[in-house]
């Protein structure tokens, strides 16, 4: 019978003879024959008779575990692990052997067994809790690297975070780096990674070996060990063992020369090592090493340090990639290449090419909130967003589906990328109520914002009342001490969001009325302008808006720009003009959004110019002086005292894209709104006008916005 089973080894199961006769035979074999024949159906080429053979055998190594040593059950369990067999029942009866043998196990057969209950996806308590952390700590001095890969793996693998194991293995690990291949480097740094356990010595130590086997890298190697380094960010420079040569020379990078790489931390000198080998592993890369790659350098801000040509290296080679992508890749993929190369000329083929694959890709929602907040953020026209169809996830929040996280970053996809589903949207309040205990208070903050932004009206009651504690809570928390950047942010959204103005129309400006209110000209005459007004909605609004300001004072020291947005949004109405105009179109309130992601002035289209230069020139001819202010136009009466009058044009960038197909009417982006808004709220009269109504209201000649006015007229101007 042992000649059999070794004869079953080598032949490697070619001769359908033999293996008909070990079927035979197979109930006369023996604890070691069954666990060498599994051994050799688990190394076979002919997957159908090795199947055939294995369910035989592993039946008698089942009957046979009283009589099996160690060694034995490691070689059966490993086995069934790389064929995947999944016995219930045989793998209980293992479980209650190895309590009353795994003392006998060497390091080896500790690991296999570890290993191979970890492919199997089997969380054996006494197992992982008991018996391997006290064999770690009494045989740790022992372990090889194969031993400890595996056993670090296995625990990975199975996700639980044991610092027993990892702290009885710790300095064995740093001892056996200068014996570990780049494969072994890579699934120890991932391990760590994974679990995270920070162990910096241990890392530098890995970064030290990887200098020596770089070379044999693969590319899955490369970017697990890139994933593990960008997760911790190790700042600390780079150290060679006593005795060694300093870790790395002086080289040039792709925008020249660079300081020493000793001068830069450890994980910088890392990814410098992995785009040295990048050209050499072009052909070795799938999707998941290269969809794992970017999302490391863009974790670690490497862009930062190698520029656009970083992008320009691992594109092409995502490209390739993405017609083999699954929807978490696809979403993971997007999320990266959004930090790591925003939408100019250079990148728009990458981009398009990448929309189109998410299109085509059944995604589910989580992935589609990751493609839609990611090409959102890249500034993709609303148009093109509006493939991935993400209304359609409606329906998994009517069933319970979304998770919070998951149905605010659809929402923030609507809010930035400029999408207007309100149904969509009456779908996800709806839900408000069930994932809302859910929530951090940073998701809910972000969440609150995103909906004002998105287009809805009013906030739900029960988000708004979370929201508003928070605020008020963390505003009160800034008085004694300074917020973290997280914090802050989420703060500062949080009161955004409350006070957005609900805007309402209203026949006319009733006196003493104390909403702040514009003139809107939508349709052509003889339709009147409408008047519409807005107000924020608080039971003690100048609570919160004494919050708001303390947390705009704090966000103004370290962004500007946002903080006197937040500062502008909580001030008192004043009735005399004279603060500073935005330049934007927008208010710049989206931004608050993704404060990261670095925003590009929105350009008026050509129509939009032409009629901003109509109504100069119509200004003019009516002896008045427009200035102008960034894309509007501000005219000073006397009324009879002074008056400042802000025309505002609008056009299709200024409204909101139909993102689900029943969108009825058309709805001016929140944002854009709110630079109206605020406007008022700050002493001017605001009027916005359609540009396409321009002409028609002027009764001019469209043809005639092309002539400037000639130098008589401009003289006679100037003297008015």
């Amino acid at each position: 019978m042992r000649l059999t089973a070794l004869r079953l080894d080598r032949v490697a199961f070619e001769d359908p003879l033999l293996v008909a006769k070990s079927l035979q035979v197979v109930k006369h074999a023996d604890a070691q024959c069954a666990a060498r024949v599994l051994n050799a159906c688990s190394r076979s080429p002919v997957q159908d008779l090795a199947n055939e053979v294995a369910d035989a055998y592993q039946d008698r190594a089942k009957r046979l575990l009283g009589q099996s040593n160690v060694r034995q059950l490691a070689t059966a369990a490993n086995a069934m692990a790389r064929m995947l067999i999944r016995d219930e029942d045989y793998i209980l009866r293992l479980s209650r052997e190895l309590r009353m043998k795994f003392q006998k196990c060497n390091t080896f057969q500790a690991s296999l067994i570890a290993n191979s209950y970890a492919r199997l996806m089997v969380v054996e308590r006494t197992l992982f809790g008991q018996l391997l952390p006290a064999f770690a700590v009494a045989n740790g001095q022992h372990f090889r690297v194969k031993d400890l890969a595996l056993v670090m793996h296995a625990y990975a693998k199975a996700q639980l975070r044991s610092t027993a194991v990892f702290d009885a293995l710790r300095h064995r690990c740093r001892e056996q780096t200068e014996h570990m291949d780049c494969q072994a480097l890579s699934v120890i740094a991932a391990a760590h990674a994974k679990l995270l356990i920070s162990d910096e010595p241990l890392f530098q130590a890995l970064a030290w070996r990887l200098r020596s086997c770089a070379r044999t890298c693969t590319f899955q190697a490369v970017s697990n060990l890139a994933n593990a380094y960008a997760k911790f960010g190790f700042e600390r420079p780079p150290m060679a063992p006593e005795g060694s040569t300093p870790m790395f020379a002086s080289s040039s990078g792709p925008r020249g020369p660079r300081p020493p790489r000793s001068t830069v931390g450890v994980t910088e000198a890392v990814f410098d090592l992995v785009m040295e080998e990048l050209p050499r592993l072009v052909n070795d890369s799938n999707a998941q090493s290269i969809v794992l790659l970017s999302h490391a350098a863009a974790r670690a801000g490497q862009h930062r340090r190698w520029g656009p040509q970083l992008a320009e290296r691992l594109a092409p080679l995502a490209q390739r990639e993405m017609g083999s992508c699954d929807g978490a890749q696809l979403g993971m993929m997007a999320v990266a290449f959004a930090e790591l190369w925003p939408l100019e000329d250079s990148s728009k083929g990458f981009w398009l090419a990448l929309l189109e694959a998410a299109a085509a890709a059944p995604l589910g929602a989580s992935d589609a909130a990751n493609c839609g907040v990611a090409f959102a953020a890249v500034q993709l026209p609303a148009e093109q967003l509006a493939r991935l169809e993400l209304c359609r996830f409606s329906e998994d929040s009517a069933a319970g589906g979304l998770s919070p996280q998951c149905a605010c970053a659809l929402t923030l996809a609507h809010a930035y990328g400029g999408l207007w589903a309100p149904q969509f949207l009456q779908a996800l309040e709806n839900q408000v109520p069930e994932l809302l205990w859910q929530a951090t208070d940073s998701v809910a903050s972000r969440w609150a914002l995103s909906f004002v932004l998105a287009g809805q009206r009013a906030l739900p009651l029960e988000l708004r009342s979370a929201v508003r504690q928070q605020v008020l809570r963390q505003a009160k928390a800034s008085e004694k001490e300074e917020l973290d950047d997280a914090s802050l942010i989420a703060a500062c959204q949080g009161a955004a969001a409350l006070l957005m103005p609900e805007v309402t129309v209203i026949e006319s400006d009733q006196p003493g009325m104390q909403q702040i209110a514009w003139w809107e000209i939508l349709r052509p005459p003889p339709c009147a302008p409408r008047l519409a007004a807005a107000c924020v909605r608080d039971e003690d609004a100048e609570e919160l808006r004494a919050a708001a300001q303390r947390l705009g004072e704090a966000l103004r020291r370290r962004r500007a720009r946002l903080g006197s947005l937040l500062l502008r949004l909580a001030a008192p109405r004043t009735t005399r003009a004279g603060a500073p105009l935005s330049p934007a179109r927008f208010a710049g309130l989206s931004s608050l959004l993704l404060p990261s992601v670095k925003q590009t002035a929105t350009e008026a289209p050509a129509r939009t110019l032409e009629a901003r230069k109509r109504l100069r020139r119509w200004l003019k001819r009516s002896f008045l002086r427009p200035q102008e202010m960034g894309h509007d136009l501000v005219v000073v009466l006397l009324v009879p005292e002074e008056v400042h009058v802000v025309f505002i044009l609008d056009d299709q960038t200024t409204f909101m894209y139909p993102g689900e197909p029943c969108a009825a009417g058309e709805r001016l982006h929140p944002d854009a709104e709110l630079h109206g808004w605020l406007l008022a709220k700050e002493g001017y009269v605001v009027l916005r006008v359609r540009c396409e109504l321009l002409a028609e209201l002027l009764q001019e000649d469209p043809g005639d916005a092309a002539g400037a006015p000639s130098r008589e007229e401009g003289r006679r101007d100037s003297r008015v």
